[in-house]
């Protein structure tokens, strides 16, 4: 289990979220590994509280030894897939593989891993009265490089009309 703080949605029917794995030292790392072996993940969300522990999960630990205890994090079962969730994570989205698309010549470098999204978790307080997340309240991390972002003031705009011939 890790928390992510780099993914994307990619498809609304079905759903689909996508997000890259990079090799460390020409090797595949544990979480590819997991997926290719079980076929489901879990997305955990970053928020900024996070930060510190998502930046631990980084530590190239053995396979047969967990980052999670380092990162101060703690894992609850999901509902439907095999792989835990990370009870720190304000929103998780339960996934089963879609589709790996390896990248790099001659050798692969990197994989885009894409997963269906088959349960979505949201913590009680961002959910708004009509049953939408709420964008503000979480404040979730985002990764650009070896560097962290956060969200900074969240608004919505109208959808645009087409304006009449």
């Amino acid at each position: 289990a890790g928390a992510y703080s780099n993914y994307m949605g990619v498809s609304s029917e079905p759903v689909l979220v996508c997000f890259a794995l990079g090799r460390r030292n020409g090797e595949e790392k544990d979480t590819l590994r997991n997926i290719k072996a079980n076929s489901e993940f879990v997305v955990n969300n970053a928020s900024s509280v996070m930060a510190e522990g998502v930046h631990k999960t980084a530590v190239d630990f053995p396979p047969e030894r967990s980052e999670i205890p380092f990162a101060g994090f703690h894992t609850i079962p999901s509902e439907i897939v095999h792989a835990q969730r990370i009870a720190e994570s304000p929103i998780q989205l339960e996934c089963r593989l879609h589709k790996l698309v390896e990248l790099g010549e001659p050798e692969p470098t990197n994989t885009i891993v894409i997963g269906e999204v088959v349960r979505i978790h949201v913590r009680k307080d961002l959910i708004t009265a009509d049953g939408k997340v709420r964008g503000e309240g979480w404040d979730a991390l985002g990764g650009i490089g070896d560097a962290y972002v956060t969200m900074g003031e969240v608004f919505e705009l109208p959808y645009p009309e087409a304006p009449a011939e």
